[in-house]
């Protein structure tokens, strides 16, 4: 049996040096973790990476931490995120991109936070910094707040994906893959939407935060300009049709005020 408690998958593409800023942070976080006795692994998933990119993963693999390096050719998060939960052997698993940043802490109190709660959730970290080509903050929601509508699922991502869940949730549910040129993407909120229609809750761990990185020409960017949605499923088309008949309702209301 591993005595691996967490495995931390960090999805890296053509990054190269943005990469070391990522690898200092899961180095802090690692370590506060192993300060309180949790073994922590990480495994690198290089999806059509590039040299420099590649090498700045590779100079990480000599450092005192337990990694390993995985390349796949597949043009796909999603793909790529379950390739690296096939890896695991920790119960639970954190995902983090090679551009975005960890609070010190966030291992070591989503674990905290994890392991005190025997339900089946996903952890998201309370606040995200957005810095970069653009700025703003952004506060997670916990599914338990009063505040929380599942509707609103289907017209935005409540959560971003660097979230803290039990291995077998993702193997119960794994991400899809996207087919941009059809208008399906959005990996992420996909997934979300579905462990939703699968009775997972998203919590929040209290005072966490990540650094997400913006860029002028991101992947969300891309997706965004081609029109996609999320492939959904029951919830999601259950939430648009009858937004759609409320909707319609309104309208028919106000014309039949208006005769």
């Amino acid at each position: 049996m591993s005595d691996v408690s967490i495995s931390v998958i960090l999805n890296a593409h053509r990054e190269g040096l943005i990469a070391v800023a990522t690898i200092k942070s899961i180095e802090r976080s690692v370590e506060v973790a192993a300060k309180r006795g949790i073994r922590v692994e990480v495994i690198c998933v290089l999806d059509r990476g590039d040299k420099l990119t590649r090498d700045v993963l590779s100079d990480s693999l000599q450092r005192n931490v337990d990694w390993q390096l995985l390349e796949v050719e597949y043009g796909d998060l999603g793909r790529s995120r379950n390739a690296g939960v096939a890896l695991c052997r920790g119960e639970w698993v954190g995902f983090v991109d090679a551009d975005d940043l960890w609070g010190s802490e966030w291992l070591a109190f989503a674990y905290s936070a994890a392991t005190c709660d025997s339900r089946e959730i996903v952890w998201h970290p309370e606040l995200c910094l957005y810095f970069g080509a653009r700025s703003h903050l952004f506060l997670h929601i916990d599914m338990e707040d009063a505040a929380f509508n599942p509707a609103a699922l289907a017209f935005t991502n409540l959560w971003t994906a660097l979230c803290f869940v039990r291995k077998s949730t993702l193997l119960k549910c794994p991400y899809r893959q996207s087919d941009i040129a059809n208008q399906i993407g959005y990996e992420d909120w996909d997934w979300h939407i579905r462990t939703v229609e699968n009775g997972v809750l998203h919590k929040i761990v209290r005072n966490t935060c990540h650094a997400i990185r913006t860029k002028p020409n991101s992947l969300v960017q891309q997706t965004n300009a081609l029109g996609c949605l999320p492939r959904g499923g029951p919830l999601f088309r259950s939430i648009v049709q009858n937004r759609v008949r409320s909707l319609e309702k309104s309208d028919f209301l106000l014309k039949a005020g208006a005769v």
